[in-house]
């Protein structure tokens, strides 16, 4: 009876957030077979969070694609704090990461080389592009020519 008095105060007390926009209107199957060099299976939508939701093509092993998306908004709201600062948090880039690896590309974004993963930051969304066991050995070309695609219909 406590924990479900506790999960009942929890959820009033939470900020309301919009549902994250859906990942899989803004890939198509055909920009994520070009970024992970070869085909795969249709895009499968998932919300991974209250303030991200992703796109899933997998091929018949164990490769894949996903396509994160959400807002700055959100993800502030969501830690209770501004967007001002969650910014530096979303531009810090740690290891392996490459910052600004795509001149030209949404306010900021990066890339990291060992895990096959582009974050833009582009009008207040987060977006995240990732191949997983790709042998495309254009991959990096690939996610930034895929973005390029995406990040004006967001």
């Amino acid at each position: 009876m406590r924990t479900l008095i506790i999960l009942a105060f929890a959820l009033t007390t939470l900020p309301a957030l919009a549902a994250p926009p859906k990942a899989c209107d803004f890939i198509t199957l055909q920009q994520a077979s070009a970024v992970f060099g070869k085909p795969l299976h249709a895009g499968k939508e998932d919300t991974i969070s209250i303030i991200f939701s992703q796109c899933v093509f997998s091929d018949d092993f164990n490769g894949d694609v996903q396509f994160d998306i959400g807002t700055v908004a959100d993800l502030a709201t969501s830690m209770g704090a501004g967007p001002a600062q969650i910014l530096p948090i979303v531009k810090a880039t740690s290891g392996s990461e490459i910052p600004n690896a795509f001149p030209g590309l949404g306010e900021w974004n990066c890339y990291d080389p060992s895990n096959f993963t582009a974050k833009v930051l582009y009008h207040g969304k987060l977006v995240t592009l990732q191949a997983n066991n790709s042998k495309n050995p254009g991959l990096k070309a690939a996610l930034a020519d895929a973005l390029r695609q995406i990040l004006p219909k967001l």
